[in-house]
């Protein structure tokens, strides 16, 4: 019934499902963040530089804007958002490519390695911080691998041109001056290795930041996830109280192990025959409002809602924690249960609707409690003795014509027997359960008598 977030269990698959839609919406939002980028930076150069040359680079924001928005077009659908990787690593590198290329716009004849000065490395991040909107930290790792690889292969070629200069170069290291140091650097030949390498570096010291972010991110949601259906899955069998209690620990309700617990069934009689005639839709009305108000008592008396059976329900009271009024706390939640139904019957018979009567059984003795199930459906349940004796005396209301049953253990474990408690309940011939050896004694509350 209750996944433990905090553990090592493969991801549902519905989970993986929608963190893969996830990814490709995340995909979506890079590619749409890039196209805004490089409209802003299109903007920028028309502003700045509004000369012939800037065509050159109008043409590459151009398409680096096709390829975004052919990304946005591939992520929508999961068979085809296995090329987006292939579209960010040609992105890197033809970025690199693109920004160490000579301009063939500009009629003067500059030595390749001026386009360097110009601080181009910068666009880079732009690139990576797209990325890491997909929290994909392999897109994220891939895009930074090919724009510093791209990047750190310019420089190369660069560097092997007999034109550029290196601090490595015979004209850097023969000059023996301050003066002629200075003059060797700002050769717009001159490319100095170190600062390139430094920036590749640290493009790479981001990429893995912004990667370990983005895995960060993934697991973080997947936790949370995790913990939410758990707090779902538990809310749904017990009151609000103890989910808040219970959420945080890895096994919410305990390992498998034997425990006494008082379990009560209750189910509507005739409810089968009313069925026939009434129309589906007003059937399954009234069964929701009825079983609604039956959990709400249930919650209200700290019980465990186990499961709903049609027209019914299984409760349990000491479970997942025993406290030591379990077996009176499942008597009040049965009377409180028998009074909700008068006042669901009176509504129904100012409509000139027939009633309806609530059978319920009450047993308290030993159970074995723990998950139970597959890898792809997990429920916690209750098993045993004690859970088949009170199925049986809900039965048993039947030929007894009662609303109530219950067996001699469980009032036992009331004390003396005085009070409130046991008011209308009067004892009845032991009776025989089917695989039990020995008669059950029971308590009976008729049909004619009042809850309360």
């Amino acid at each position: 019934m209750t996944p433990r977030a905090g553990s090592a269990e493969p991801m549902p698959e519905a989970l993986r499902l929608a963190l893969d839609q996830e990814s490709r919406r995340g995909l979506q939002i890079a590619a749409i963040a890039r196209l805004i980028a490089l409209a802003a930076v299109d903007l920028w150069l028309i502003l700045v530089y509004p000369e012939r040359w800037s065509l050159f680079y109008h043409a590459i924001i151009i398409l680096f804007g096709l390829a975004a928005a052919a990304q946005v077009v591939l992520a929508r659908q999961a068979a085809s958002a296995r090329l987006v990787p292939v579209l960010i690593v040609l992105d890197g590198f033809l970025l690199a490519l693109l920004l160490i290329a000579p301009n063939p716009l500009v009629e003067a004849a500059v030595p390749p390695a001026l386009a360097l000065r110009y601080d181009n490395f910068v666009f880079f991040f732009i690139f990576l911080g797209s990325a890491a909107l997909s929290t994909s930290p392999v897109l994220v790792l891939l895009y930074g691998a090919a724009s510093a690889t791209g990047w750190l292969l310019g420089i190369a070629w660069l560097a092997m041109l007999p034109e550029t200069s290196t601090e490595y170069s015979d004209i850097y290291r023969e000059a023996t001056t301050a003066r002629g140091l200075v003059a060797a650097f700002l050769d717009p030949g001159h490319i100095h290795l170190a600062s390139e390498i430094k920036q590749a570096f640290v493009l790479g010291v981001v990429t893995l930041l912004l990667a370990a972010a983005a895995a960060r991110a993934r697991r973080v949601v997947r936790r949370q996830v995790l913990a939410e259906r758990a707090r779902t899955n538990l809310a749904r069998h017990l009151p609000q109280t103890m989910v808040d209690a219970l959420a945080g620990r890895d096994e919410p309700l305990g390992a498998v192990r034997r425990q006494t617990v008082a379990v009560l069934f209750a189910d509507l009689k005739g409810f089968t025959a009313m069925c026939e005639d009434a129309r589906p839709e007003s059937v399954i009305a009234w069964l929701r409002a009825f079983l609604g108000r039956m959990e709400r008592v249930v919650f209200a008396h700290g019980g465990t809602l186990d499961k709903f059976l049609g027209d019914g329900l299984m409760a349990t009271f000491g479970t997942p924690e025993p406290a030591g009024d379990d077996a009176a706390r499942a008597l009040a939640c049965a009377r409180a249960m028998l009074a909700e139904a008068d006042r669901l019957n009176a509504e129904r018979r100012r409509r000139g609707e027939p009633a309806l009567d609530l059978a319920i059984g009450l047993h308290v003795g030993p159970v074995v409690m723990g998950d139970v199930g597959s890898e792809r459906r997990l429920e916690f349940a209750v098993l045993g003795d004690t859970v088949n004796v009170a199925s049986r005396l809900e039965h048993l209301c039947r030929a007894l014509a009662a609303r109530l049953v219950v067996s001699a253990d469980l009032v036992e474990r009331l004390g003396d027997g005085s009070g409130p408690s046991l008011h209308g309940l009067e004892p009845q011939d032991a009776v025989a359960i089917p695989g039990r050896s020995a008669p059950v004694r029971v308590f009976a509350l008729k049909d004619d008598v009042p809850v309360s």
